[in-house]
This record gives C-alpha cells, structure tokens and sequence, in this order.
C-alpha cells in the first residue's frame, strides 16, 4: 500500500523475482497534481541505499560514474568550515540528490526494467484487510478501473491506471470513489510514519503488536528554489534561452514524471513518500566571471566553481533558523529553510538577517523570505517527521517496511537510508526462505528489529540536543532528558580522542559511522554507549563524593 521511493524499491526486488506486484498509491498521479503533494527537501544516500540500486541494476543519475560525489558540508554561518565527507569510498561514499528526483528516477526505472510485472494504481486507498482470508478492501476514484494512463504500444492489464509517460483523468466524478476486493498473497505496508496498513494491523489485534510514538517533530520547513549564482541574461546570450540551461525541470515540478508498468498481481505494497521531479544534472556550473552574479554579502566559499551535488550549504545557529542548500542543477541552489517560530516575511526576514546578515547573500535571503512565507501562507510547509517505534513488523502474510515499520527523525539523515537497506534485506529473506511467503514477514521482523530500532535510539540521541520536540508522555521525556546527557558524554569522549588522533576521530564521527554500510545501527549505539560510560561514572562518582563530603562536615544528614 504506497508508492514512495521505499514502495517502489519493495515492488522493484520482488518483480526481479518474478512475482507479479500491485502498488496503491493514496496520492493522485503525478502528472494530474495542480500543486506537488509536498515540499522537496535534499536527500544524503549513503552506500546503504546505493547498493539497492547496483542489485536491481537501476541506472540512477546521482550515482553515474560520471556524476558528482557529495565531498562534504559547509558550515556557512562558521565562516565556511567544510565537514569532509569520504567522496569515492565503497562503504562510506554518498551523494546527495532530492526527494522528489527520487521517486521520479526510480519510477521511470522501473516502468522500463519491469512494463508487465507492477502495476501501479493512484488515487487508491487501503480501507480494511481480512489478514486471515487474505483479501483487502481498497477504495478508488470512481472510473479508475480500467482507464490506463497510456502512450502508444502500452495497454491497461486489469483494473487500475497503468502509469505511463502521460496522463489522463480517470472518468467519473472527482468527488465519487468506489470500493474493489482485491485477494493477495503478500500484503506489504510500505506507507510512511501514518501506515493504514500498521494501523489496520493494531485494529486487528494481531497478536504481539505494540506501538508508540515517543517524539514528534514540531518544527516545519520550507522548500526554497533556484537561488541563483548566475545572470539569466547572460546565460540566456549562451543558450538561446530566457534562463539558465538545466537537464531537469525544478524539484517542484511534477508534469513530467515518469511513467509506470502495467501488470497483473499478488502483492500488494503502499508507501506514501513524497512527489517527483526529473533527473539530475551532473555539470558543473562555470566559474566565468562574466557569468557570476555579485552577491553581497559575499559567500566564504567559491561556490561558483562547486558541481551540482558536490557539497551541502548550511546556515545553523542556536536559537536561529537554519538553512540548508546544495546545487540542484548547474548555477542554481535549492535546499530547505526550517526552525521558524512565526514564518510571517517580516518576522522571517528579521530573523535571518539578525542571524545570517554578513553570511547570507541578500538576494538569497530576500527569495528565501519570499518563496517561504508563501509556502507557510498557502500550507504547503513540510515536517520531517515522528519516532514510530512497533514490538514487531509482521503479521500473518503482512509486513511492514520503511517509516511503516520504524519512522525516525532525521538528524543524522538515516530514515531513508535505513528504509533502503531494510528492503535490501527484505530481499535476502524471500531468497533465503525460498520465496516461503509464511515465514518471510516474521523471520525479516526478527532479522531487522534489532538494528533498525537501534538507529531511531541513534536519531532520538542526536534529536535531544534540540528542543522543539513533542514527547508522547513525561516518561518520554524524562527517558529523552537521561539519552542527552549519555549522548553529549559520549561526543565529549569522541572529541578527547580527537586530539590524539584526528583522522580516526573526524568532527562528523557519528555521521561517517551510521553512513558506513559496513556498519550495523546496534554495533554503532554499543560503541557510543561505551563512550559514555567513563564521564557518566565520574559525573556521578563526583556527585557521590560531594554528598560525602558534605554529611562529613554536618552540612547535610545522611
């Protein structure tokens, strides 16, 4: 139930088995969207993700040989500190790409590897499932069965719309739905932090399944885009054209989505991760200087000599905004403004400027407040997200995957990352279980458990030393207030040994560590665990020995 890019990977795997896949999607198709179904955001893949790709043979933009590596984070605000990423490393090498050029990349792989074996139904939502008779009810759009959203040579394959290079709307009123009985075999929730699949799972009573959600994400962001680093004239006297060159449409655009595969089916699958876009532009963009617009004030790095994808931009401080940009295509930067107490332009302009003013280019600063304030006013802010932590991901013939299973915050950038590896691992249990139906949602429950619930104490740790967070229960809080204090003992030990050894010890540890694919999430928390222990034993050694010292000269009674 869902079509995100974790839903899309899911359905990608089984198809390369030959099962026959069915994805409802609860948005409408792209291609018929007025305005995108979310903010796009920038999105850091670690070799966790990229391997799903190399298996499943998908040609990605982002990961060409000839595409840029992410080479790090500039700390914008800190008079441009680069945090170094491991640009060409097998395990720890990432590239950053954006949420809804995802899902878009990944749709039009899949139409081409897989036009006979997935189906994909948008507009169509999970009402209710008998996991015992194995049949689910699914409510659509009425005159969605049967009209295929075709080009020439392609076919509808049953009911449901086959997703293709172009669109067309169903017939029927809008506002009408109507609801199909669909049997299958293997029932996967793949729909984000608010699962109806999870949901209807809970309802259900099956059995052993628990969940809660421990914190919640108050802050908001906005998509911000095509700050430029250009002069569209002069780029225009280059091109032909009005404005910069690009290989790829803005990452809010959604009228050029690619198109998806008819099939028949028995599995069913539903993510709901956001949009789509186009595919990434690898250039460079050119350092001329009859080129360069002059930014006041100006940037303490030379951004203008950066590739598309190479480095993130980011403006944090305590108590301020913060903003985050990378280059999305060749003189132009996109990126996410969030941290916003009251996004009104006045109140927004004065706290980036106050915050940003000899860092942040005044032309940036001005369209940041623009498009923002706009995005607030029309409602279209975006959130990263809750911790959604389940007993277990299973069920009879059902399973859970991705923000489903274990939603996280997304401080150390691993939701995606891990929901990636956690379908990569879905796939080495139907090949371990040879393809046992019955046994693979409980043995990938017990297989991945562990080590994703260990990420989202990870996230939990890193999200403490920010505030703007809701708890579920004063016990949460009090279990968040306790995480803290390990979390800082620990990255206080991390940075005592970084004086002894800098390149064992880098000042993004924690980040390169979670990012190795090498690496397990359970292996990471007991490393950072045991860190913690030396200063946390001597904070409350010291504690113990004042109260000591205090009863020996009769200060307090013991």
């Amino acid at each position: 139930v869902g079509a995100g890019p974790i839903g899309l990977l899911t359905a990608s795997y089984f198809a390369r088995r030959g099962y026959n896949v069915e994805v409802f999607e609860r948005r409408p198709h792209p291609a018929l969207r007025i305005v995108p179904s979310g903010p796009d955001h920038p999105v850091v893949l670690s070799s966790r993700a990229l391997l799903a790709f190399k298996e499943l043979g998908m040609h990605m933009s982002f990961a060409a040989p000839d595409a840029n590596p992410h080479k790090g984070t500039f700390d914008m605000a800190s008079g441009g500190r680069l945090a170094p990423a491991n640009p060409g490393h097998p395990y720890r090498g990432t590239v950053v790409t954006s949420k809804h050029r995802l899902e878009a990349e990944i749709l039009q792989e899949m139409r081409q590897k897989y036009p006979t074996l997935i189906k994909v139904t948008y507009g169509a939502e999970l009402v209710t499932a008998d996991f015992d008779a194995r049949k689910a009810i699914v409510s659509m759009q009425e005159g969605s069965q049967g009209s295929s959203l075709h080009v020439q040579g392609c076919r509808s394959r049953g009911p449901g719309n086959v997703l293709l290079a172009s669109a067309t709307r169903p017939s029927g009123d809008p506002a009408a739905t109507v609801e199909e009985l669909v049997p299958y075999d293997l029932l996967i929730g793949a729909d984000g932090a608010d699962s109806i699949v999870r949901e209807r799972m809970v309802q259900a009573k099956v059995r052993q399944l628990h969940t809660q959600r421990p914190m919640r994400e108050l802050e908001q962001f906005a998509e911000v885009s095509q700050l430029p680093l250009q002069h569209a004239s002069t780029a225009a006297s280059a091109t032909g054209e009005g404005n910069f060159p690009t290989s790829s449409p803005s990452a809010g655009s959604d009228d050029t989505t690619a198109s998806e595969p008819p099939a028949p089916t028995s599995s069913s699958i539903n993510d709901s991760s956001e949009g789509t876009s186009s595919s990434q532009a690898s250039s460079s963009s050119s350092s001329s200087s009859s080129l360069t617009l002059q930014l006041q004030p100006q940037l303490p790095v030379d951004v203008h000599s950066h590739g598309v994808g190479e480095y993130l931009y980011e403006w944090r401080r305590q108590g301020a905004p913060t903003v985050q940009l990378w280059m999305s295509e060749p003189g132009k930067l996109s990126g996410v403004v969030q941290g916003i107490l009251s996004w009104d332009a006045a109140s927004l302009s004065s706290a980036l400027s106050s915050a940003y003013s000899t860092t942040l280019p005044k032309q940036w600063l001005d369209m940041i407040v623009q498009q923002a304030s706009s995005a607030a006013a029309a409602g279209r802010l975006g959130r990263y997200g809750a911790t959604v932590q389940s007993t277990q991901y299973h069920g009879p013939r059902v399973l859970l995957v991705g923000d489903a299973a274990h939603a996280m915050t997304g401080d150390l950038r691993q939701g995606l990352n891990c929901g990636i590896e956690g379908v990569r691992m879905l796939n080495i249990v139907v090949r371990a279980s040879q393809d046992n139906l019955d046994k693979v949602p409980m043995t990938m429950s017990q297989v991945r458990g562990e080590d994703a619930q260990c990420m989202q104490q990870l996230e939990a740790f890193q999200r403490s030393l920010r505030g703007n967070v809701a708890f579920g229960d004063p016990l949460f809080r009090i279990a968040s207030a306790l995480g803290s204090l390990i979390w800082r003992s620990a990255l206080l030990v991390v940075a005592g040994l970084r004086k002894f050894w800098p390149t064992r010890f880098p000042e993004d540890y924690v980040q390169q560590q979670v990012m190795d694919a090498r690496m397990g999430y359970s292996e990471i928390l007991k490393i950072m665990v045991r860190f913690a222990v030396v200063p946390v034993i001597a904070l409350l050694g010291a504690v113990a020995a004042g109260l000591r010292i205090a009863a020996a000269n009769g200060k307090i009674a013991m």
